[in-house]
């Protein structure tokens, strides 16, 4: 053992400065990313049905919403040229401006979508259909096309003004359309069909939820289960048409 006052001890013999433990992170701040990612992907859910359609979500609920109002627009026209009713609250000719408008974007816009998924996606007009069935999806939303028509041929012959009535005959007859369309996908051309499914599972869905909303709003609950299968079935028919496009080749 050394005397000398100035040697330095062994690395081993010195005394090391405790050190504190690492600090561990805590549950609940994990908690937060988990509940925001699963948030995120329920708002990405309509992003991602987009994607499934080839980004032409938009123009479909928009061609479920504006079709019915070209197709009704002479029983509307007509409905405008009665006598008002003592205490309307809204002149006819706001109902004119109104539906005038409707009715001459739905024009224009899907005249000009035509147009562009004729460039756009030609294959599916000279191609061949895909090989394969219309699938429990396809099924389900025929079914549910059967009944959206039996719901809105009721709601047509019940109260109510005449473009009103008018709209749920011409929502029924293009469900009927959309799911004999479907049921035939494999027979024939498919682009006809195509046209027929899109038409008619996007006035389902959209006339659908545009009914949901509004009977949500107002208190109203006796339309909702037919307008919910009807917003399903559209979907469902929609998806399962989509599984049959052409290949590009």
């Amino acid at each position: 053992m050394s005397t000398n006052p100035y040697a330095v001890p062994p690395y081993e013999q010195q005394q090391q400065p405790a050190m504190e433990p690492y600090p561990q992170p805590r549950q609940s701040s994990r908690a937060v990313p988990r509940v925001l990612s699963a948030l995120g992907g329920f708002l990405l859910t309509p992003v991602a049905l987009g994607m499934v359609i080839y980004g032409g979500f938009p123009i479909w609920i928009g061609t479920g919403l504006l079709a019915p109002i070209v197709l009704d627009l002479p029983v509307i026209v007509a409905d405008l040229m009665k006598p008002q009713p003592a205490g309307t609250p809204l002149e006819n000719w706001v109902w004119a401006v109104v539906y005038g408008g409707f009715a001459w974007q739905g024009v224009l816009l899907l005249t000009a979508f035509v147009l562009y998924a004729r460039d756009r996606w030609w294959f599916v007009v000279t191609g061949t259909v895909r090989p394969g069935t219309i699938g429990v999806a396809g099924g389900l939303g025929i079914a549910a096309a059967l009944v959206t028509a039996i719901g809105h041929t009721i709601w047509a012959f019940g109260p109510g003004g005449m473009a009103a009535r008018g709209q749920d005959v011409v929502i029924a007859l293009l469900g009927l359309l959309a799911a004999v369309a479907l049921a035939t996908v494999s027979r024939g051309r498919f682009w006809p069909r195509l046209v027929l499914v899109w038409t008619g599972a996007g006035a389902m869905a959209g006339s659908g939820a545009w009914g949901l909303f509004s009977a949500f709003t107002m208190g109203s609950a006796g339309h909702v289960p037919v307008l919910a299968v009807q917003v399903t079935g559209g979907v469902l028919m929609m998806t399962s048409i989509l599984r049959r496009l052409p290949h590009t080749a």
